[in-house]
């Protein structure tokens, strides 16, 4: 954010790991405009506030130095939440909770530089803990001038926590760095991680740069309900990780894939999870254990590898049944098919004409041809290196 003449002060949290005795976090005597709580506490804020509030882990307890996990309840009116940046710097540990019912609200308005910050070393998890479903959450909201970054980790559990960028600004106003971490898992209804379009968040605008990681644990889609909006760029080297059975009570496959372009896909150790017809992947990775079902009708573009450590197959019971499934390799370098896992009642793969693929494992084909019946089916036009292995 760019900002001119403003009278913004800068507070550090001083609270210790739970904040004076029945605080929250904006109690005012939780912060000083020291790090070592020398200097003067804040005062109630407001909505057009433009303080500036550090959690340092270098130093979490004023006078009293302390370090660890700040574990601290977010409650007040949403006016009273403001404030015009967030940093959690220096090793920060910062869990916000809403443990009533209802939604904290933090908005920040933003000033000089980025506004939302979790270093390297620091980590942020928004979570309801009230008992009763749909019943509690907190949420950030980058505001209309606003920008964040995150190299560290964020994480946005239960009910409808989540974080909300209203910042059009060209190149994403969330941006999530190489080697940070996003962990996902929210299921209040209608509530997404990151927000949709009609909770106002910018389509494009939450950015997952080369080396960053999303993990989806379960819970409503990462994209919204609608295949044709996403706040959400992968940008080529970024990871996505399904960590949780899909289709689930809150997601279906649909949800979760269809139209979406990725970069890097990875289904973990355990997980059962039907995809729908994506847009792009680039490298495609099913680890140990894992099971990744393929729709039966439709192309599944890859751009790079696949590599295969479980069961990779059509959802489908049956051979002969996989139906129009089609595998459409289409990199412009050599692509490798691979891993120590099966490949089993696939429908059909195609090569396109800048293709090169090399085969590292053996592949079953059980597609429909185009006169509807059953026939092992694969088209090249590219390049296809059997490498001693069958089709």
């Amino acid at each position: 954010s760019v900002f001119t003449a403003l009278s913004q002060t800068t507070y550090y949290w001083v609270g210790g790991t739970t904040g004076t005795s029945g605080s929250n976090f904006i109690t005012g005597s939780n912060w000083n405009t020291s790090i070592n709580g020398s200097g003067i506490a804040r005062t109630t804020p407001t909505a057009a506030n433009t303080d500036i509030l550090i959690v340092d882990g270098t130093n979490i307890g004023g006078s009293t130095p302390t370090t660890g996990t700040v574990t601290i309840k977010a409650s007040g009116s949403s006016a009273i939440m403001t404030s015009s940046q967030l940093k959690i710097i220096n090793n920060a540990n910062l869990v916000l909770q809403r443990v009533t019912s209802g939604t904290a609200t933090i908005t920040l308005n933003g000033d000089v530089g980025d506004d939302f910050i979790v270093d390297a070393t620091s980590s942020l998890k928004l979570e309801g803990t009230a008992l009763s479903p749909d019943s509690s959450s907190v949420r950030i909201i980058l505001g209309a001038a606003s920008t964040g970054r995150v190299s560290g980790s964020v994480t946005l559990s239960n009910w409808g926590s989540r974080i909300i960028t209203s910042n059009p600004v060209a190149g994403g106003a969330l941006i999530f760095e190489s080697g940070s971490i996003a962990n996902v898992n929210t299921f209040e209804a209608g509530s997404y991680p990151f927000g949709s379009g009609s909770s106002g968040t910018i389509a494009n605008s939450v950015i997952f740069n080369a080396g960053a990681k999303l993990y989806y644990k379960g819970g409503n889609s990462i994209f919204s309900n609608t295949s044709t909006y996403s706040p959400l760029v992968f940008n080529s080297g970024s990871e996505l990780i399904i960590d949780a059975v899909v289709p689930n009570s809150y997601c279906t496959a649909s949800n979760l894939f269809t139209g979406r372009k990725f970069a890097n896909l990875t289904i973990s150790t355990g997980q059962t999870v039907d995809v729908d017809n994506f847009s792009n992947v680039d490298n495609l990775t099913v680890q140990t254990g894992a099971i990744l079902k393929l729709k039966t009708s439709g192309a599944f573009p890859i751009s790079g590898n696949i590599i295969n450590n479980g069961l990779l197959k059509v959802n489908t019971l049956l051979p002969g049944l996989s139906g129009t499934s089609n595998l459409l390799f289409k990199g412009n370098t050599i692509q490798t098919i691979g891993g120590s896992g099966l490949y089993d009642t696939l429908g059909v793969i195609t090569l396109s004409a800048d293709a090169h693929v090399v085969l590292n494992a053996d592949l079953k084909l059980y597609g429909l041809n185009s006169s509807g019946t059953t026939a092992n089916t694969a088209s090249v036009v590219g390049i296809l290196n059997l490498n001693n292995h069958v089709i």
